[in-house]
């Protein structure tokens, strides 16, 4: 899955930061921020010093292929599906 791109971001507070996983909080009025991407690179976020909450919405894909370890092998792996809300610290 590819991460870069656009997301929201907004320097958080503690009720903020406790509601962030919630999958219908309104990041509306969230700053757009490059990912890849330092948040001190977008004007809005210059001298904040943090914590800063980052959030994007991913839609679901299909299931990915199982791809073979080797040729001559019976070993698959199997790439992981994100099913509903991640969160990441």
């Amino acid at each position: 899955m590819e991460l870069s791109g656009e997301w929201r971001a907004v320097v958080a507070d503690d009720a903020l930061r406790r509601r962030a996983p919630e999958p219908d909080l309104d990041d509306g009025s969230w700053y757009p921020i490059p990912v890849p991407g330092h948040w001190r690179s977008v004007p809005a976020f210059a001298d904040s010093d943090g914590p800063v909450l980052y959030r994007r919405r991913f839609e679901p894909s299909a299931r990915p292929q199982r791809a073979s370890r080797g040729t001559d092998s019976n070993e698959h792996l199997e790439s992981p599906v994100v099913s509903d809300v991640v969160i990441t610290y």
